[in-house]
Parts: C-alpha cells; sequence; structure tokens
C-alpha cells in the first residue's frame, strides 16, 4: 500500500475583510492581532512619492467612545511592541508632526474627527484652497477633490529645495494667504446678512467679534449718527437759503 500526497499554493491578494462578531467575541483582538503579524508594508510607487508622505502605520477609525478601549487592547496584546497615535480631537491632529506620524505603527482617530467644520477648515487653509461650502452635496465634493489636488501640491512643495521655491516658508505663506482669503469671506457673509439700515451703517469689521446686542447698540448708535448729519446739512441748506 502507497499513498502520495500533492500541494499546490498560489499567491492570493487579499483586498480586505468583515469581522463581524457580535459585541465582546474580540474583534478588536483580532484586528490588532493581525496588525502585529502583518509584514512590513511593501515600498510606496515612485510616482507618489513627491506628491505624498510614505508611512508605515495603520490607520484605524473608531467611534469616540472606543478610543480609549484601543490603547489598552493593544498594551494587553501587544506590550510595548506597536507605537500607538490617538486622535481624539482636531486639537490632537495639529499638535502631531510629520515624524511622529512616520514613527507610529498605529493611528487611532475618532470618527468625528472627519466630521467637523474645524477639520475641513484647516484641510482648505493648508491646501491654500479657498472655503469648502459649509453643506454636502456634488458641490462640497468638487470643491473637496480640488483641495485635495492643491494639497497634494502643497506636499510637493514642501519637499522641495528653497532655491526651486518650495520649503516650509512657502507653504505657510499659502496658508497665510488661505486665512487672508477666509478672512475676508468672513466679512463679506456678514455684510451680505446685514438686514436693517442701521446695520449696512456698520462696517463688517466693525461686526467682527461683537455679540448680538453689542451689535444692536452699536447699530443704533450708527443710525443715530446719520441722522445727526443729515439734520446738520438740512440746517446748513436753509442757511444757505
Amino acid at each position: 500500500q502507497w499513498r502520495a500526497e500533492g500541494k499546490a499554493t498560489r499567491p492570493v491578494l487579499v483586498r480586505g475583510g468583515i469581522v463581524a462578531d457580535q459585541v465582546g467575541y474580540g474583534k478588536t483582538a483580532i484586528t490588532v492581532g493581525l496588525i502585529d503579524a502583518a509584514p512590513p508594508p511593501p515600498p510606496a510607487p515612485a510616482h507618489s512619492l513627491a506628491h505624498a508622505v510614505p508611512v508605515k502605520a495603520t490607520l484605524v477609525f473608531a467611534p469616540p467612545h472606543l478610543l480609549r478601549q484601543w490603547p489598552r487592547e493593544v498594551k494587553k496584546f501587544t506590550g510595548e511592541a506597536l507605537k500607538m497615535l490617538v486622535v481624539n480631537t482636531v486639537g490632537d491632529l495639529n499638535s502631531l508632526s510629520i515624524s511622529d506620524v512616520q514613527g507610529a505603527d498605529l493611528v487611532v482617530v475618532a470618527t468625528t474627527v472627519l466630521r467637523s467644520d474645524l477639520y475641513f477648515k484647516r484641510l482648505a487653509e493648508l491646501a491654500g484652497a479657498n472655503p469648502l461650502p459649509a453643506k454636502s452635496g456634488r458641490h462640497f465634493s468638487a470643491a473637496y477633490r480640488s483641495t485635495v489636488c492643491k494639497l497634494e501640491q502643497q506636499v510637493c512643495k514642501l519637499k522641495g529645495s528653497k532655491k526651486s521655491g518650495g520649503g516650509a516658508a512657502a507653504v505657510w505663506k499659502e496658508v497665510q494667504c488661505a486665512q487672508a482669503t477666509r478672512a475676508a469671506a468672513t466679512r463679506t457673509t456678514l455684510a451680505n446678512k446685514l438686514g436693517t439700515t442701521s446695520k449696512r451703517l456698520l462696517t463688517s469689521q466693525e461686526l467682527l467679534g461683537k455679540t448680538k446686542k453689542q451689535v444692536y447698540k452699536a447699530g443704533k448708535a450708527a443710525l443715530a449718527g446719520s441722522s445727526d448729519s443729515a439734520e446738520d446739512e438740512s440746517m446748513a441748506d436753509e442757511e444757505e437759503e
């Protein structure tokens, strides 16, 4: 009696999957184990290095109430093997440097960060682009794609040399221009929203930083001043006659 055994293998590219176990069945532990066991990422394509910053970290999006669970689970199952960054707010994101992200193995971000108006504001400023629309839709999608393209250009400029017009100073100049554009748009919006004659007499700069009560008082003062000037002009005309 004899038996022959054979084994055939072929490479298979796994593009992703879903762990849909119930609560408490260890979905986070499974994910942490997969991240820890995964081989190093392949080198980034040469054509993407110019407008992107390569990192080795795995990006995880989680609801805000689970962000405390992730550090505990990572430390429980891997010890100090994985270096993790937790981004709970836009402020946490702003405090990170490029080297911080490049040195991390795992970056956990709250899903609320990407829905924050402040996040989109900072994104547009960093890209040197116009402010993104407040409401979602086709207009927002088009503006967002344009902003991402400009952000890639900013990365190219950041990685460039000063002789070629690049570097951090050139990027900061673009950011300042975007901030000035946003400030001008804010003043225009405030001026367009003025509905009464007294408020139209106020300049948009005077409205910035004022409460509703302060705007009302300033509007009454401006209206009174315009009335006094009108009376002075009429009296002057009567005297001439």
